[in-house]
């Protein structure tokens, strides 16, 4: 600039916050978004944590044949004030062929979706208000996209169930167990089965006033093992620098049994301490207040030391 070569500063990023939905291979919006900015930015870092969902079953996996139907449960927990959203993965499938679905409440009512759309189930829940009682108009809906914008491959189905709280404004949704139906009517005879992979949304929330309900998987197409892919988002870009937790003192076990992992693809691609041990959880840091400290633990607080040792 004006004739000076400036060399740009080393940028050094951390982020300490990841969601469980998304294709998980490296392909939406922010993982790209990050990796290009990496790519023009020789000398910019980024660091991700992992995420701490690996004990949870937030995914699933089944292979769809071409004939029959195979059932995705996702159990949806009573008096919860958040909005639970699953996304179903699918591979690109040949030319003129579709994904019938059918999603199945608690209480049995029944919604189906032979095509690319949109489908809502009604709910005749009612509401006290100032203005008296009021029908509220669905309860979960289905939205089922010819092509998403959230990744490079297939499509994805993705299902919203509302809270299971009932509020001032709006009814509640059924809690208990979700079952969507998925079959392919339009298969040829001895097509390959199609590989479907699932992820229920994290559904935790910063204000604390909020009880934090997880929905989660049942049943037999719980991905467990070295099938489970529990990593968040954006930790699954290509060339940022993923970081899981690790136990200092245990040896046998270093990698802490809550952080999230995708052996697939081999992430994350560093370790570092967030705890000291099992039996004691966290590492102590200081507090918010003057004098004080608390134990902050997860792969939220392995990423920050990392990125200090990259510093």
């Amino acid at each position: 600039a004006d004739g000076e070569l400036r060399v740009m500063r080393r940028v050094l990023i951390n982020m300490s916050y990841g969601t469980l939905s998304g294709p998980h291979d490296g392909t939406s919006l922010l993982d790209e978004a990050l990796d290009e900015l990496i790519t023009h930015r020789p000398r910019l870092q980024i660091v991700v944590a992992a995420g701490n969902s690996h004990r949870v079953p937030c995914h699933a996996q089944l292979s769809l044949a071409a004939t029959g139907a195979k059932t995705l449960s996702i159990f949806v927990s009573p008096q919860n004030a958040l909005l639970t959203t699953a996304e179903i993965w699918l591979p690109d499938l040949p030319e003129g062929e579709e994904i019938a679905w059918e999603l199945i409440s608690p209480q049995g009512q029944s919604i189906a979706l032979s095509q690319w759309g949109f489908a809502e189930m009604p709910i005749q829940a009612t509401v006290l208000n100032q203005s008296g009682f009021a029908k509220i108009p669905n309860q979960a809906c289905l939205i089922y996209p010819r092509k998403p914008a959230g990744g490079r491959h297939g499509s994805m189905a993705l299902l919203a169930i509302r809270p299971t709280l009932a509020s001032e404004k709006a009814g509640a949704a059924p809690a208990g167990v979700w079952r969507l139906v998925l079959s392919r009517p339009l298969a040829a005879a001895g097509a390959a089965p199609a590989q479907v992979n699932a992820w229920v949304e994290r559904s935790d929330v910063a204000d604390k006033s909020i009880r934090r309900q997880q929905a989660f998987f049942v049943g037999e197409h719980i991905a467990q093992g070295a099938a489970k892919r529990s990593l968040s988002s954006p930790a699954s870009a290509a060339k940022v620098i993923a970081v899981g937790a690790q136990e200092a003192l245990c040896a046998a076990s270093p990698v802490a049994d809550y952080s999230s992992r995708d052996p697939l693809r081999s992430l994350p691609s560093v370790l570092a301490a967030a705890s000291l041990s099992r039996a004691q959880r966290g590492l102590r840091v200081p507090g918010a207040l003057a004098q004080t400290s608390q134990r902050a633990s997860g792969t939220s607080t392995a990423a920050p030391l990392h990125a200090r040792t990259l510093a």
